[in-house]
């Protein structure tokens, strides 16, 4: 199933959202989890050689088409990663992952690029409730 997880994910959900660290990583990570948001709170879900963690969402806008899936914009994942709560740390990365991510942008696409990202991350953070990830991505 790994291998073929995005066709799985288009037969059974589609119109799902690869969110968190699946965003990152444009599929399952190492440990082969994906997580994506789709509808309501759903159980996860299991496979053979793959394990598919379900939140509740769907897309929103700037997010990307994969297919008839898609994939979390760069605001969305960063602040989704940025959740501490109980539980997280299987969805989300270390936030030094966070903050090398971000050294990258502010090399390749400049200071002006790294600034405009934040006030997306802020409008992000406001309209879905992600005050205390943005909070953390202040730090």
């Amino acid at each position: 199933m790994r291998r073929n997880w995005k066709a799985l994910l288009e037969h059974e959900l589609p119109g799902c959202v690869l969110s968190y660290k699946s965003a990152i990583n444009g599929g399952p990570d190492k440990d082969h989890n994906l997580v994506v948001s789709y509808g309501k709170r759903a159980p996860t879900r299991y496979y053979p050689g793959l394990t598919v963690q379900v939140r509740p969402g769907g897309p929103l806008p700037g997010d990307t088409p994969y297919g008839k899936l898609f994939v979390a914009s760069e605001t969305r994942w960063i602040l989704e990663c940025l959740e501490a709560v109980k539980g997280s740390a299987t969805r989300t990365v270390p936030v030094e992952h966070i903050e090398q991510y971000l050294e990258k942008v502010l090399q390749l696409r400049g200071e002006g690029s790294l600034n405009a990202l934040r006030d997306k991350a802020r409008g992000f953070a406001q309209d879905q409730r992600r005050e205390v990830e943005f909070k953390r991505l202040e730090r």
